[in-house]
């Protein structure tokens, strides 16, 4: 309280003149790109990029829940803000019923006029049957209650396929966010599996 938001001293030490200087450091086609994501703003934009920012991610009419359900991961990223946790863990159907208990009647409490679920881990596919249910669940709560439901899924792609995608897709599925860590070199020296070896290609494949 009382105190400047902190892009506001970055305005008022040249951000105009410092974005300029950014935008010459790297390749004309990815500052364009990074524009276009709002990764690079227009100090003179800022407000309105803010205003929609606030309107598209943070809309307080939506109940927007992570999941993670499962633990277990078939990768060693020695980043991993789960490391050193039990990897075994993971959901079982009697936390499913209260959550969407809980969910129901927060949305009733709140006057929640939508739903995003993201369905995450550890790998969140390796106990695939679980991550259906809760998406099963929630669209069953969704249109009981005629809100409308988004699904999202954070992978890292190891078993992502055309028929898991396609079951998703008929429970409100709308995008998959695929773990990448750059090309393949990077990508296969900070992902790597269990057992040390290279995932990129495994993924592409």
């Amino acid at each position: 309280p009382g105190r400047k938001p902190i892009w506001r001293y970055a305005k008022n030490t040249g951000a105009e003149a410092h974005l300029d200087r950014f935008v010459e450091t790297v390749p004309g086609a990815v500052a364009v790109e990074l524009k276009k994501l709002a990764f690079l703003v227009e100090p003179s934009k800022e407000s309105l990029c803010l205003e929609n920012m606030v309107g598209s991610f943070l809309r307080p009419s939506c109940l927007k829940l992570t999941i993670a359900y499962s633990a277990r991961c078939q990768l060693a990223c020695q980043y991993c803000f789960q490391s050193g946790r039990d990897n075994s863990s993971r959901h079982d159907l009697g936390l499913i019923e209260r959550t969407i208990a809980w969910s129901e009647k927060y949305i009733m409490d709140h006057g929640m006029k939508a739903v995003h679920l993201g369905l995450f881990g550890g790998e969140p596919l390796l106990d695939y049957k679980l991550g259906l249910a809760y998406a099963r669940e929630f669209r069953q709560l969704c249109d009981r209650l005629s809100i409308p439901l988004e699904i999202s899924l954070t992978t890292n792609g190891m078993n992502l396929s055309s028929k898991i995608l396609n079951e998703l897709r008929s429970y409100g599925l709308t995008y998959v966010r695929v773990t990448l860590d750059g090309p393949p070199a990077v990508h296969d020296l900070r992902r790597p599996t269990l057992k040390g070896s290279g995932t990129f290609n495994r993924i592409f494949t």
